[in-house]
């Protein structure tokens, strides 16, 4: 049965249209199907009449899906769209209905292919660019299903950030965070980083959670326990401040869908707040020595949010205090203060689902991690004991100085040299004498100021003193000298 096209500007009902589309499929014959409504799409194209140019196309795409004619329906779409004269409005809505006909499919080459397709027709249009990043999104999440890591990370790295200019804050904020944590889950660390620039500060707190939940793998994989500890701090930060904000909510009795939705929420909320203070206090200890670790753990000390920490608490005081810390306490207390702290891995993995991923979960491994943790932590009380024997000792033998660090001679060799090529602390080790001096020697500078000074010094005090024997002599009445010059 053939469908002659109308003349001039004569228009058929939509309605009849679909009604003979319909009869046909009806009778088996598709592509009558096809031919019927591709002369009433090429018709209402010339009038402009959206409403029914957008019906036929998504039955164009209805009956090619149905009938499984996925090549087919692939090479339709992209044929519709190269048409002279598309309507914006119409091809808009045939795309979201093939945006959503794609996620009926199920997981597989076919529906790769479909979304790859529409991927490609809306490729490089302004008005499409909200659908094209959704298919994207979509495709990604598909690949990471079928364990495609890579494909899915090249995917998703093809929105442009910078570009993309439909996508509102939120949206941004969730896109980055999505392609930080799959190019973590391959080990793309590098790209990471560059990722978590681009992510927006403003105007996104909610999403700072997940946000930090990433940055955190970073940094723990670049070993830069700092940014680690900041990273936690902010987490931390952000839950509590969530978690004021639902209580309020939730006792004022307004808009009760935002505050808590049960009891286990909320405690969820609790776990998280001690977890990543917790965790950025233990990364603050194994942190190397500097200006601004010595502040954040002034401000742990005085946060006081750990009141059942108290290991964790005291050996963040000790680290404040200008006395030594044993060896020996500190391995006694590490099997408490791993169970205690390297537990919120687990605790922070169960609460913050996005942390797992496929290979990057490696990076919080608890045994790796404990055992990190553990020989950084020694060190750090290693380098904190050195700089406090510097303050009180002038010069102290290499022996002497390895038992009171409970470490070996070269290993204490090992430390003062570090320490001293850091500027932490002056050291100067004599080794046929095996002894290590810590008094700074002055330089040309300091010793004209230092003589100078006892110069000064000297002279205010012969003065003073010949000031007070002139007065002693008056006052005792010595005038012989006087009276002589007077006759």
């Amino acid at each position: 049965m053939l469908i002659d096209e109308p003349k001039g500007s004569e228009k058929v009902p939509v309605q009849d249209v679909l009604t003979r589309a319909q009869s046909l499929s009806q009778a088996g014959d598709l592509n009558g199907v096809i031919q019927c409504l591709t002369v009433a799409e090429r018709t209402y194209r010339k009038l402009q009449d959206t409403e029914s140019e957008s019906q036929v196309l998504i039955s164009i795409c209805q009956y090619l899906f149905d009938a499984q004619q996925f090549e087919t329906l692939n090479e339709k779409v992209e044929e519709l769209t190269k048409v002279r004269g598309p309507l914006i409005v119409a091809l808009r809505q045939m795309f979201e209905h093939c945006r959503t006909l794609a996620k009926s499919m199920d997981d597989g080459d076919t529906k790769g292919a479909f979304m790859q397709a529409l991927r490609k027709v809306t490729d490089g249009n302004v008005e499409y660019e909200a659908v094209r990043i959704d298919l994207t999104r979509s495709l990604s999440k598909m690949y990471e299903r079928l364990g495609r890591g890579q494909e899915a990370v090249d995917v998703l790295m093809e929105i442009a950030i910078e570009t993309a200019g439909t996508l509102t804050r939120e949206d941004r904020a969730e896109l980055v965070i999505e392609q930080m944590r799959l190019n973590l889950s391959i080990d793309n660390f590098i790209q990471a980083g560059i990722q978590s620039k681009k992510f927006p500060l403003r105007g996104t707190e909610k999403y700072y959670i997940d946000y930090y939940s990433q940055l955190l793998l970073l940094h723990i994989h670049e070993r830069d326990f700092l940014a680690t500890a900041r990273d936690f701090r902010s987490i931390s930060q952000e839950a509590e401040r969530q978690c004021k904000a639902k209580d309020k909510k939730s006792i004022d009795g307004k808009d009760k869908e935002e505050g808590w939705k049960d009891e286990a929420e909320r405690r969820d909320f609790i776990n998280i707040i001690h977890n990543a203070t917790t965790s950025s206090a233990l990364f603050l200890l194994i942190t190397p020595y500097s200006p601004e670790q010595n502040g954040m753990l002034l401000e742990a000390v005085a946060d006081g949010k750990r009141p059942d920490a108290p290991i964790l608490n005291n050996l963040t005081q000790s680290f404040l205090k200008d006395l030594l810390i044993s060896r020996p306490t500190v391995e006694q207390v590490f099997s408490l203060l791993s169970t205690e702290c390297l537990a919120l891995t687990g605790n922070i993995r169960s609460l913050l689902p996005q942390l797992v991923s496929s290979t990057c979960s490696s990076v919080l491994h608890p045994g790796e991690l404990s055992q990190l943790i553990r020989k950084e932590l020694l060190d750090r009380v290693t380098e904190h004991d050195l700089r406090v024997i510097a303050k009180f000792y002038k010069r102290v033998s290499m022996k002497r100085l390895a038992e009171l660090l409970n470490s070996t001679e070269d290993i204490t060799e090992e430390t003062v040299s570090k320490l001293a090529v850091d500027g932490q602390i002056y050291a100067k080790i004599n080794r046929p004498k095996q002894f290590v001096e810590f008094v700074r020697p002055l330089s040309t500078d300091e010793v004209l100021d230092d003589w100078s000074n006892r110069v000064s010094l000297l002279l205010s005090k012969v003065e003073k003193v010949s000031q007070l024997i002139e007065k002693e002599r008056i006052t005792c009445g010595d005038h012989s000298e006087s009276s002589h010059i007077l006759s």
